[in-house]
């Protein structure tokens, strides 16, 4: 009986080789996994998956890099505001109240 090698497993005879053959696009295909798993919408949603499409190894380096945008968006913000005085006189806040 001879047997032929395919990847880890041994193969009998044709028959078993054309079984194998039919079988390996079921294998490499994930459509018949899709109504066992839930949308990704609801998992990025939740926080579980991250709202990205760059590659696992880039997400650290993207979410820093998000961190450090908004933290000199903010920053900018702070020192662009107007003074507390500017909106008094604009009517936007009204001067304290002094008491005796």
């Amino acid at each position: 009986m001879s047997h032929e090698r395919l990847g880890r497993h041994y193969i009998r005879d044709a028959t078993s080789a054309l079984r194998v053959a039919l079988a390996l696009p079921l294998l490499f295909t994930t459509s018949h996994h899709s109504d066992h798993f839930a949308d990704t919408g609801l998992w990025t949603k939740g926080n579980i998956l991250p709202d990205s499409t760059a590659a696992p190894s880039l997400q650290g380096h993207q979410k820093d890099l998000e961190k450090h945008m908004r933290a000199d968006s903010l920053d900018n913000k702070l020192q662009n505001r107007p003074k507390p005085d500017d909106l008094v006189n604009k009517g936007i806040l009204q001067s304290p109240v002094e008491e005796s």
